[in-house]
């Protein structure tokens, strides 16, 4: 079981390049991918997503990549002719319109106008960057991979202890409930009693009646169907792939079927005891956001 919060960076460095990669990952629905990198990687985004989507199933997926050259590696420097003539032309009238203004005119000056002297980014060798780029990124995946791991086992340890606490906490119920059940039937006896005081009733009929109704009130199921559900929950987690959905589907369940043992019950002391599993419930849910 894996969490979906991670971080993890890798990098690559040669006498001509050093490149940083770093991701990071947050709880999301689905897969979603948020790249930022420079514009000569565009070539190997689809690559990356892929190298990535095979380790990680779910989540926000942060990458970053830096790039970084040593000298003029991937830059060349050129220079405009065509737009120095032009300056220089523009200067030389300038001089013949303004005789009276001093100063020399030549190259230094030429050179500092915009875009007389520029670098362009040389043509890139796309595999041997991608290689480069895979090196780093497979250190980052190895780190994020581990860091997802070790929450996840965080996680886990905490699901185990609130799934025993309410384990525990249905056993109670369960003990409770002939105590609720005998208390029920009693008051319902009662009840029907006094409002039939004046007539004949078949006693016979009266107490299948109580039974009956009794027996509607009863939570011997819902208890089962909790406790099947607690041994799912802890089979599911020992699964190797994503299980964050299973997992959030089956405390709705859980959720559910202790709603219902709290709707059927009117005894302060049970109530209570619902009221404590609803609230491991409710925090495993929101870990649960945090699971693949």
């Amino acid at each position: 079981m894996n969490s979906m919060t991670g971080y993890g960076k890798g990098s690559y460095r040669d006498d001509r390049t050093e490149i940083a990669v770093e991701l990071k990952t947050i709880n999301h629905r689905y897969k979603d991918f948020f790249i930022r990198m420079p514009r000569t990687l565009n070539f190997a985004e689809d690559a990356l997503r892929k190298e990535i989507g095979k380790q990680i199933q779910r989540g926000r997926i942060e990458v970053h990549i830096k790039i970084h050259y040593f000298g003029l590696e991937n830059k060349e420097v050129r220079v405009d002719l065509e737009l120095a003539k032009a300056y220089m032309a523009c200067l030389k009238e300038l001089k013949t319109q303004l005789p009276e203004a001093t100063g020399e005119y030549g190259i230094s000056l030429i050179a500092r106008y915009p875009e007389v002297i520029y670098t362009e980014e040389k043509d890139t060798d796309e595999q041997e960057l991608f290689g480069k780029v895979h090196d780093a990124l497979t250190e980052a995946l190895k780190g994020l991979v581990e860091t997802r791991k070790s929450e996840g086992v965080v996680l886990e340890e905490d699901f185990l202890k609130r799934l025993s606490i309410i384990e525990d906490t249905v056993e109670q119920i369960k003990a409770l409930e002939p105590v609720v059940n005998e208390e029920n039937t009693l008051k319902l006896r009662n009840r029907i009693e006094e409002y039939t005081k004046d007539l004949e009733i078949d006693e016979k009929r009266l107490m299948e009646e109580v039974a009956y109704l009794s027996e509607k009130a009863s939570v011997t199921e819902e208890i089962t169907r909790l406790n099947s559900h607690i041994r799912r929950f802890r089979k599911i987690m020992k699964e190797i792939d994503s299980v964050g959905r299973k997992l959030d589907f089956l405390i709705q369940e859980m959720h559910r079927e202790i709603n219902t043992i709290g709707s059927k019950s009117n005894h302060l002391e049970l109530s209570n005891l619902v009221v404590d599993v609803k609230s491991e419930i409710e925090k495993m849910r929101e870990q649960i956001q945090n699971i693949e």
